[in-house]
C-alpha cells in the first residue's frame, strides 16, 4: 500500500478465505485493475493458465508452490537466512540444534529446512530427524511438535523455528518443560514480525524486509501493467539476523 501510494495507485485488499484466487482474477478483469499481487498462495494449474492466457499482470509474494516461469514472484533468501541462523547458534557452542520446520509443499519452508541442514553439514554435524518436526506456520502445531522434540531421549540445546508463530510455540513448550530460555534452551526464529520483539524473552530472528518485498512486488506489477516484462521472473531480497535475548552461548558443558 505504501509503494502504491508513492505511485499514485489505489489498492483494493482482500483475502482468499471468502473469495478464491480465481474469483479475484475475474474481479480484477471486471474492475479494469492494473493487476494483482497475491501473497502466500497456492495457485492451481487452472489459475496459472488463466493468468498466462489472459496476460493478467500478476506478481506472487512467497508462493507456496513453484509458479509457472511466466509468472513473476518475489521472496527472500530463505536458504541463506536459515543457514545464517543455524550458523549463529553453532557459533554460540550449540552442537545439538533442533528445528520446527515448515511443510515440505511450501517453497519457503523447504528452503529454510535445506538451509538448516546445510549449516549442520558444513559444521560436520549429522542431521538427526528425531529433533526435527514439520508443521504449518502455526502456534498450536509448533507447540505440540516442540514438546515432542524436547521430550526426546537426547533433546537439543537450541531450536530454530521456521516462523515467529512457531517460535512462540517453542517458547511455550520450553515453559511447560520447565526450561529457561536462553539458559537451558536457545530459540531462534524466522520472520521478525512485530510479535518477535514482544515475546518473552524477545526472539532472535531472521528478519524478512517486508517493506522491500511490498515495494518490489508493486514495482514489478506496474512494469507488467505497462507491458514491460521484468528482467527476472524471480526476485529475492536479502534477510538479516536480528539478535535479541532468546539466544545465548551454551552454558552447560558435557551435554551433546
Amino acid at each position: 500500500m505504501d509503494a502504491a501510494a508513492e505511485l499514485g495507485v489505489d489498492v483494493v485488499t482482500g483475502t482468499t478465505s471468502r473469495r478464491s484466487i480465481s474469483q479475484w482474477l475475474e474481479e480484477c478483469v471486471a474492475l479494469g485493475g492494473a493487476g494483482l499481487i497475491i501473497v502466500i498462495s497456492m495457485l492451481t494449474e487452472e489459475d496459472q493458465r488463466r493468468i498466462v492466457e489472459r496476460r493478467l499482470p500478476v506478481v506472487l509474494v512467497d508462493p507456496l508452490s513453484a509458479p509457472s516461469l511466466d509468472i513473476p514472484s518475489v521472496g527472500v533468501t530463505n536458504w541463506n537466512g536459515a543457514r545464517d541462523a543455524v550458523q549463529h547458534l553453532l557459533a554460540l557452542g550449540h552442537r545439538r540444534v533442533g528445528m520446527v520446520a515448515g511443510r515440505s509443499h511450501s517453497m519457503a519452508g523447504a528452503a529454510r529446512l535445506h538451509g538448516y541442514r546445510a549449516a549442520l553439514e558444513e559444521a560436520g554435524i549429522a542431521y538427526d530427524p528425531a529433533i526435527v518436526r514439520s508443521t504449518d506456520f502455526d502456534f498450536d502445531e509448533a507447540l505440540a511438535a516442540s514438546l515432542q522434540i524436547l521430550r526426546s531421549d537426547a533433546p537439543p540445546t537450541a531450536v530454530f523455528a521456521a516462523s515467529d508463530a512457531q517460535a512462540l510455540g517453542v517458547l511455550e513448550a520450553a515453559r511447560q518443560q520447565g526450561l529457561s530460555v536462553p539458559r537451558d534452551l536457545a530459540v531462534m526464529s524466522f520472520d521478525d514480525t512485530l510479535v518477535a520483539a514482544m515475546a518473552c524473552p524477545p526472539l532472535s530472528a531472521v528478519r524478512q524486509p517486508f517493506d522491500k518485498l511490498g515495494h518490489e512486488a508493486t514495482r514489478v506489477l506496474m512494469q507488467l501493467a505497462e507491458g514491460r516484462p521484468p528482467a527476472s521472473t524471480r526476485i529475492e531480497v536479502a534477510t538479516e539476523l536480528v539478535l535479541r535475548s532468546s539466544t545465548s552461548a551454551r552454558p552447560r558443558a558435557g551435554i551433546e
